[in-house]
């Protein structure tokens, strides 16, 4: 896999490097090798984690049907193995306020997904979900 990865990519059109939704099992782990942990999704849903919890893999018949990128779990943030290229305005810890204005000059549809005093998260036209903890961005999920 890139040491750089491109978030907003990821944000936009659900890939983050080369894999994305439909890639076949034995494609992700060529690219970034066996995972750390594994777990049980919804029905057959089976989940893989990497990076110290920070990417998590979802699968259904071998192929790819979510992907969750944890900004603030282990190596996907500072001393990372990968990196996060912050190639949009609000960076990986962006502020809420400033996400939404640069998905707007983006041209990109979005609405609230669900919120509260700590958290909200907005469900965008391009698939993705992203959560914010406290005004920062917290995950980001990208699935059919």
């Amino acid at each position: 896999m890139n040491s750089s990865l491109s978030l907003a990519k990821f944000i936009l059109k659900g890939l983050l490097g080369s894999i994305g939704l439909g890639t076949l099992l034995d494609e992700v782990r060529q690219l970034i090798g066996e995972p750390e942990d594994f777990g049980r999704g919804v029905g057959k849903v089976k989940i893989e984690r990497y990076f110290n919890g920070g990417l998590e893999i979802s699968y259904l018949n071998h192929m790819v049907v979510l992907i969750a990128v944890y900004l603030r779990r282990g190596v996907l943030s500072n001393g990372a193995m990968i990196q996060l290229n912050k190639d949009f305005p609000v960076g990986v810890d962006g502020r809420e306020k400033e996400f939404l204005t640069w998905l707007d000059q983006e041209g990109v549809v979005y609405q609230v997904y669900g919120a509260d005093e700590q958290s909200s998260s907005w469900k965008l036209g391009s698939g993705a979900v992203v959560t914010f903890v406290d005004g920062n961005m917290d995950s980001i999920q990208v699935s059919r």
